[in-house]
């Protein structure tokens, strides 16, 4: 939970995260001269291992979305549609929520459907979720990594999206101001 004091925050889910967010930065580093150095890096599961890492880290941005909006009372769609807006459209928001959500189920979804990245044999909310991201990166092997990378070029860093997280939470506080919160703001 945050609270906002003038016009600043004092957010220690948002400083869990840029702690977690760093420390698997510093694994991806690893990862990644382990692929540099490695004459088959896919055989070798490096990228596997990579995906499962960017995986977690969308997971805890989504972790941070929830902690962020659902204190204040506001509803996910809405907290969703806010904020900082990527290239392609989508929000932030949508983007890291959808890519949670896909690494997280997909071993749930119909294992022909996805082996053969057939969206239109999927059920409707784990369409959804794809056509989300396909906003940004084609649905394909590596998506999460993909993804990272497309929404932190050139760093593709998983800390670099705090800033946006930031933003995001800046502009649903402001959406969000006129409501009665202000305990939950640090306003009394």
């Amino acid at each position: 939970m945050h609270i906002k004091i003038g016009e600043d925050f004092s957010d220690c889910d948002l400083k869990f995260l840029r702690d977690h967010l760093t420390l698997l930065d510093s694994r991806w580093d690893e990862i990644q001269k382990r692929i540099d150095e490695c004459t088959d890096p896919e055989s070798a599961g490096l990228f596997d291992e990579g995906e499962y890492l960017v995986g977690m880290g969308f997971t805890a941005c989504q972790q941070y979305l929830s902690a962020t909006y659902g204190p204040l009372g506001v509803k996910k769609e809405a907290a969703l549609t806010v904020g900082p807006h990527h290239t392609s459209g989508q929000t932030y928001a949508r983007l890291l929520n959808a890519a949670a959500n896909y690494w997280k189920h997909m071993e749930e979804w119909d294992s022909i459907a996805v082996i053969a990245r057939n969206v239109d044999a999927l059920k409707k909310i784990q369409k959804q979720t794809v056509r989300i991201i396909e906003f940004v990166t084609p649905w394909s092997d590596y998506t999460c990594a993909n993804l990272l990378f497309e929404l932190t070029i050139p760093e593709l860093r998983l800390s670099s999206l705090i800033p946006k997280l930031e933003d995001w939470r800046r502009q649903l506080d402001a959406a969000y101001s006129g409501t009665n919160r202000s305990i939950l703001r640090g306003e009394v």
